[in-house]
């Protein structure tokens, strides 16, 4: 996503700190709903090629 010009927040969290998880909830809330799409269509996508090819490479 950076290599188009969009950010996205990325900070370091455990699942214990819950004030950090609620920050970083916050700033991805805050990106503009157009972000907030295609960032998910992006990641889906990914998840999706992840799980196609694990499926065809294994034993």
């Amino acid at each position: 996503m950076k290599k188009t010009g969009v950010t996205i927040p990325n900070d370091p969290v455990t699942a214990e700190d819950v004030k950090a998880v609620r920050a970083m909830s916050e700033k991805l809330w805050d990106l503009d709903i157009h972000t907030q799409r295609v960032s998910l269509a992006v990641l889906t996508q990914l998840c999706d090629c992840i799980v196609w090819w694990t499926q065809r490479h294994k034993r």
